[in-house]
């Protein structure tokens, strides 16, 4: 869960790099591309070879709908969910972030 306040206009493009990750003894270049359509985003994960021997590109594709806290916490009230705002977001955020063994990794 992340804090979202009003979404850009539709239509807006957002490009996020990630940097150089190793994987399998091999460096990639990552960066998620967003494309916002009101409260929907759709995210592209691109994958790129670092070292130029392949000139083919992994694009992973999803799409999320950015909910503002406010309206979440509404939801979570009638779900049961505790009322206080911390609780809410350690409870929805458990996970977040992390990477399965042997997943891409950082360098730097």
């Amino acid at each position: 869960m992340r804090d979202y306040e009003s979404p850009p206009p539709a239509g807006t493009v957002e490009v996020r790099p990630y940097g150089e990750r190793l994987w399998n003894g091999r460096r990639y270049h990552l960066r998620q591309v967003w494309t916002w359509r009101g409260p929907r985003y759709d995210v592209s994960l691109e994958i790129t070879p670092a070292d130029g021997a392949e000139a083919e590109v992994s694009v992973l594709k999803t799409s999320y709908l950015a909910i503002p806290v406010e309206r979440v916490g509404h939801a979570d009230a009638h779900r049961g969910l505790p009322e206080c705002a911390p609780c809410r977001r350690a409870i929805l955020s458990t996970g977040a972030g992390r990477h399965a063994a042997g997943g891409l990794t950082s360098q730097g």
